[in-house]
């Protein structure tokens, strides 16, 4: 994993490069909202960014803060320099050390991809923003990623009915899962991206 730019937020991995967003990406961002691929990453973006301006607006009024509570990240493919998702890391809690992560990707792109940026997410996570924990909702009916979580042993906090609406007005339910800063880099997760990316610990 390798820095550019002198920041910590502009990471140029073995498959993809992240950078922090930006007001012009509002013109890629919003038709991404439209898509299926994009309704469980922060449902609630669709209904207050209704336009491509608002979605502009609402990016730089998150980057004028001077204290960051909400971070979020292109993705692009390394080789072709094509976005290809976007991360986030939001309601950041500095005082408790801990704050939500989500995600969402072009399906059909790579395996490779998003393992290496979730690794490049939780070490920065960690290690620059020094958080002690991450956490994550996943969808009840979302079978392929549960097995995913479930067979790296991540851990499970509970359960939770009705937490979502679908844009179809259907109540979802959700699974909250959560990695300590303490067991990341013993985690099964940790170890198979650390063989494959060579993370920095």
């Amino acid at each position: 994993m390798q820095l550019i730019e002198n920041n910590p937020l502009f990471y140029a991995g073995r498959s993809v490069i992240i950078r922090t967003i930006n007001p012009d990406d509002a013109a890629l961002l919003y038709p991404w909202m439209q898509e299926k691929f994009f309704s469980f990453y922060k449902p609630y973006l669709k209904k207050i960014c209704s336009t491509e301006s608002l979605l502009a607006e609402r990016i730089q009024m998150l980057a004028s803060f001077e204290k960051a509570f909400e971070i979020e990240a292109l993705v692009l493919h390394r080789a072709s320099k094509t976005p290809i998702g976007l991360i986030s890391i939001s309601n950041i809690d500095t005082f408790n050390r801990k704050a939500e992560f989500s995600l969402a990707f072009h399906r059909g792109l790579g395996t490779r991809c998003i393992a290496e940026t979730l690794g490049l997410l939780f070490h920065y996570a960690f290690f620059t923003l020094q958080l002690n924990k991450l956490y994550f909702y996943v969808g009840a009916d979302n079978s392929r990623i549960l097995k995913m979580v479930q067979h790296f042993d991540i851990v499970q906090e509970g359960k939770l009915h009705k937490e979502m609406m679908s844009d179809t007005g259907e109540w979802i339910d959700m699974y909250r899962f959560c990695i300590l800063r303490e067991g990341w880099t013993r985690s099964l997760l940790f170890n198979k991206l650390q063989r494959i990316y060579e993370l920095l610990k």
